[in-house]
């Protein structure tokens, strides 16, 4: 992600493992579509044909011309200002175990999108953990086994 530009990400609620960000310059237009390597086709596809070339940007709320995605029950997220550092990753998951140096270069191997499924799984495995009262990895397995691409039972 570049700097002095405007990022949203997509997730599709029926393809969880499936993630879109979508840059803007400042002025609102479109410059990149980035998607994570396990994106399916059609995700791909869809986002493509969906993407808002223009957008009205207001800092801190969805611009409109994502509202077609926003009905489809589609989460959108401005991570325009989002902190995606190994340190906040760490504090995230709180539970600082393990190799550092190890933990950090994994999540530096990441694909931006890849990263951000990442982070966004946290909160629903820590939920899931706290459920079934199953122990937490360290933070290097989660990153090695790709936690984040893991169905969870209800």
């Amino acid at each position: 992600m570049a700097v002095n530009q405007i990022v949203f990400t997509v997730i599709a609620p029926r393809v969880p493992n499936s993630v879109v960000t979508f840059a803007y310059t400042l002025e609102g237009a479109l410059v990149q579509i980035g998607f994570n390597a396990d994106a399916t086709p059609a995700f791909k596809l869809n986002s493509k044909l969906e993407a808002p070339l223009q957008i009205t940007y207001e800092k801190g709320k969805i611009p409109a011309e994502f509202s077609g995605m926003i009905a489809a029950n589609c989460l959108v997220k401005d991570i325009s200002e989002f902190d995606f550092s190994y340190e906040n990753f760490a504090t995230l998951y709180a539970y600082k175990v393990g190799d550092l140096k190890k933990q950090k270069k994994l999540l530096a191997a990441l694909n931006f999108e890849e990263t951000i499924l990442a982070f966004a799984f946290i909160p629903r495995y820590k939920a899931y953990l706290n459920r079934t009262g199953v122990a937490q990895l360290y933070l290097e397995r989660y990153l090695l086994q790709r936690r984040w691409e893991n169905t969870l039972p209800q």
